[in-house]
């Protein structure tokens, strides 16, 4: 493709490929066709190609630095540029762009919600409301709303795309609602909605792959740990030595903590205990890249490597309130009290058994004020405080 003369219709294909390449995970042929793109358009302008190859330049600059700065001010090039006649879908490309990078800055969801509105105010003048693009921000901003724990508010952002059954635009917005649905304690709506959802995904792609860890904890919420550890083992042993490796962190934690449900359920066993613990880290350790190292942009890495090594030590039987309380403070650097308060739920288990129990039920109560807005997790912090 290098030798071919620059044209209108290479362009076309390259923004192809370039979709192509960053779906699949492939950043370093991404980054090849992002490059040939902008070469030509520097020489044969597009105004509106450009804004939409630089909304995908957004996504590859965060995916690859995690700079979230860089990423911003790739956006801002977009949305500034002079265009000589509305392009909407332009702006809502952008516009997801922009949510999707404003999910790793903490505490982000009504700044994506503002931002968010006006992209789709323009796009329904121009009935774009159920347009890929459009889903992609109204999915986002949803899921920034249940990071920060506020499931009603994130339902609002989905509800108007979601009335029919799933189409393959609309796949995303009924995987957020399903993990809305899961925290509203409606887990047979929640997994029937996954299963029509998944029917629609004819490419099982890293755009896929991010809706997991919701897909995940669905299954684990509903006691059904066995589907959530295959489900994660099957995407992550293929692609654990590929360039997608680095954003594995989330769900290797979800497999850990799968695979210590399965522990707890069964006979107490603390050689099968260290077994499981060590087949974890031999899957850990044959990443391409360090999913918890410090090279991974991810703000949320600390907490993620935290979360790791406590559901580890949960596994193998040697589970702290230190080891837990660390990885709820982790959590609450980043403004996520649902998965804060799960840590500590963890944490006050672990006091039970050391037979600290007012340290319990402070943990227990701070645990069932974050877990407002999130029926499962309350209802096993409740049960835990009643047997006390």
């Amino acid at each position: 493709m290098e030798a071919l003369p620059s044209s209108s219709e290479l362009l076309r294909v390259l923004e192809e490929r370039f979709w192509m390449f960053l779906q699949s995970g492939r950043h370093v042929e991404a980054h090849a066709a992002l490059t040939r793109s902008l070469s030509i358009l520097d020489a044969h302008e597009d105004p509106a190609l450009r804004r939409r190859t630089l909304a995908g330049a957004v996504l590859l600059e965060m995916d690859t630095t995690g700079d979230v700065e860089a990423s911003l001010a790739i956006a801002r090039r977009a949305s500034e540029a002079a265009i000589p006649e509305p392009d909407p879908v332009a702006d809502l490309m952008i516009a997801a762009s922009v949510t999707d990078v404003l999910l790793r800055v903490p505490s982000s969801a009504v700044r994506a919600g503002e931002l968010g509105a006006e992209a789709l105010r323009s796009g329904a003048a121009w009935g774009l409301e159920h347009t890929f693009p459009a889903v992609l921000v109204r999915g986002n901003v949803c899921w920034a709303h249940l990071r920060e724990g506020n499931t009603r508010a994130a339902r609002e952002w989905v509800e108007p795309v979601t009335r029919a059954a799933p189409v393959v635009n609309s796949v995303y917005a009924h995987v957020m609602l399903a993990a809305v649905e899961m925290r509203e304690g409606n887990l047979a709506a929640a997994r029937e909605r996954l299963r029509s959802a998944d029917a629609q995904v004819r490419n099982h792609d890293q755009s896929w792959a991010e809706c997991l860890p919701w897909i995940a904890e669905v299954e684990l919420w509903g006691g059904r740990a066995n589907e959530a550890v295959e489900l994660l083992a099957g995407w992550l042993e293929p692609r654990l030595t590929t360039e997608t490796a680095g954003q594995a962190a989330p769900l290797l934690v979800l497999l850990a903590r799968g695979r210590a449900d399965l522990v707890d359920a069964s006979t107490p066993d603390l050689a099968r205990g260290h077994a499981v613990g060590r087949e974890l880290r031999d899957i850990a350790a044959r990443a391409s890249v360090d999913p918890f190292g410090a090279d991974v942009g991810d703000p949320a890495r600390p907490a993620m490597s935290v979360s790791w090594q406590a559901e580890l030590s949960r596994v193998e039987g040697a589970g702290t309130v230190q080891t837990w309380v660390r990885a709820a403070a982790a959590w609450d650097d980043m403004a996520r009290p649902h998965d804060a308060a799960y840590c500590r739920w963890r944490a006050a288990q672990c006091a039970l058994l050391e037979g600290q129990g007012s340290i319990a039920a402070r943990l227990l109560t701070r645990a069932s004020t974050d877990a407002h807005q999130h029926v499962p997790l309350h209802e096993a912090i409740a049960a835990t405080a009643r047997g006390a």
